[in-house]
């Protein structure tokens, strides 16, 4: 909790630093491809992450890696913080909120949808802008399928879920009629 607290401060430090609501993506973009560089190569994460290896070498390496990319200068510089500072595992959880910090700003939320199959482009359009009229917000979907759910559709939307699955159906209806009987 303490990290994810520390992190927040980073990835609001980060969110101010961003003067327009459009630079907003492509940080959040460049903070996300740095943070799966960093997770999937065990070298890049050994370099960054050893205090054995002087300070000044480090965010050379990770200037030389960043070099010739399109990364936003405030990334730069927060990962560059986050190695001075022995923090660069958080890189994660600071990627994390500031994606929510951004959604705020942009009148934006995610909803997490699980389906039974997968959903055509019509039902997603339908889906979000119901989604849309409920929320007042800009909503894209992270979907995926778990065929348990026999049919229907389960939406999260941070900590409210609408559970329109088959199998809950079925469950209340077994629970409604064990009740009556």
């Amino acid at each position: 909790m303490k990290d994810y607290l520390i992190a927040e401060r980073y990835a609001r430090g980060l969110s101010e630093s961003v003067a327009g609501d459009t630079d907003l993506e492509s940080v959040a973009e460049s903070l996300d491809a740095l943070h799966a560089l960093y997770r999937e190569s065990h070298d890049f994460r050994s370099v960054l992450g050893n205090p054995a290896i002087d300070v000044a070498r480090r965010i050379e390496v990770l200037r030389q890696l960043l070099e010739g990319t399109d990364t936003p200068t405030v990334v730069l510089r927060l990962a560059e913080l986050l190695v001075r500072r022995g923090r660069i595992g958080l890189l994660g959880d600071v990627s994390v909120v500031f994606h929510e910090l951004a959604d705020t700003r942009l009148n934006r939320i995610t909803a997490d949808i699980t389906s039974a199959a997968p959903l055509d482009d019509a039902q997603k359009a339908r889906l979000k802008d119901a989604l849309r009229r409920h929320t007042d917000r800009e909503v894209r979907l992270d979907c995926r399928v778990d065929k348990a759910l026999l049919g229907g559709v389960k939406a999260q939307l941070g900590d409210r879920v609408y559970d329109g699955s088959l199998r809950t159906r079925l469950k209340n209806l077994t629970d409604v009629l064990l009740a009556e009987g």
